[in-house]
């Protein structure tokens, strides 16, 4: 059975105050609409450099705070799912990260 996540991230940024940012997002199963566990989350500067990792909780939410890079990628994987990146450039203040599918 295929399934579709949704997931939305909202990136909460305070240039004027503190020049760091917090990333907050939610990882949905559309079609069962149930929420993934555990879910990881990795905060990437580049290809090489983690600047933060997490798992979603039980309510498949994750918040990492204190990002000052303005570029970033974001990649998020879960078992027996394709892993998705996105790249995000400067001052973003909501992001929809669309559609998760499943590894086929």
């Amino acid at each position: 059975m295929k399934q579709i996540l949704t997931i939305y991230v909202c990136l909460l940024l305070f240039p004027l105050q503190i020049k760091a940012y917090n990333i907050q997002g939610k990882i949905i199963d559309q079609i069962e609409n149930q929420t993934l566990t555990g879910a990881n989350v990795i905060v990437r500067k580049d290809s090489i450099t983690i600047l933060k990792t997490t798992q979603t909780n039980e309510n498949g939410r994750f918040f990492i705070k204190d990002i000052s890079e303005p570029n970033i990628s974001i990649e998020i994987s879960y078992f027996g799912y394709k892993g998705i990146v996105n790249n995000f450039y400067g001052n973003s203040s909501d992001i929809n990260m669309g559609y998760y599918q499943p590894a086929t």
